[in-house]
């Protein structure tokens, strides 16, 4: 695997780039409810920018679910996580109830 500054502009690391880049530096109240699905065994990734992400968002009081798939790595897609991505949207975009 090539670093993660591999894809960054002229290939070297750019720490206020990785800022912009970040999901994490755009975490204030009013963000929008985030289901958050990452592999344990990710190697490009840590697990720990996940959780720290999500105690961010807790934080802030966004809602947030948060599942570190304890048998993937950067590939958690599966029909796991699209079925709990879908139970997320169905209940997360239900109309309120008058």
């Amino acid at each position: 695997n090539a670093p993660l500054w591999a894809f960054f502009p002229g290939k070297v690391y750019d720490g206020a780039f990785a800022r912009t880049a970040s999901p994490a530096s755009y975490v204030h109240p009013g963000v929008s409810p985030l289901i958050i699905v990452h592999g344990a065994q990710d190697k490009l990734v840590p697990s720990g920018q996940a959780v720290a992400f999500a105690e961010a968002l807790k934080k802030a009081g966004v809602a947030v679910t948060l599942r570190v798939d304890p048998d993937h790595g950067h590939d958690v897609m599966n029909a796991t996580s699209i079925d709990e991505a879908v139970a997320f949207f169905q209940r997360t975009l239900q109309p309120a109830k008058p």
